[in-house]
This record gives C-alpha cells, sequence and structure tokens, in this order.
C-alpha cells in the first residue's frame, strides 16, 4: 500500500517540476545561472 502511495507521490512531483520547468522556460532566462542554481537545488531536496 505504502509503495502505491509514493509512487503517486512521485508521478505528483515529476508533474509539478514539468509544470515549473514549463513556467521558467517562458520566463526571460537572462539568469541561467540562478536558474541551475534553482534546479540543482531542488533535485537534491526530492531526489
Amino acid at each position: 500500500m505504502s509503495r502505491v502511495i509514493l509512487s503517486v507521490f512521485e508521478a505528483d512531483l515529476s508533474a509539478s517540476l514539468l509544470k515549473l520547468q514549463r513556467i521558467l522556460d517562458f520566463l526571460p532566462l537572462r539568469n541561467l545561472a540562478g536558474n541551475e542554481l534553482f534546479f540543482t537545488l531542488v533535485t537534491h531536496l526530492f531526489f
């Protein structure tokens, strides 16, 4: 049961990260280093 909940959580998290990435893709990416740092931080927090 917990494995199913974890799978749902991971799928939801992946969808959220994809949405976040799409939003950031639409923003002017002048501060590319800042975006890289942000994604690195998010990646280390969740994976």
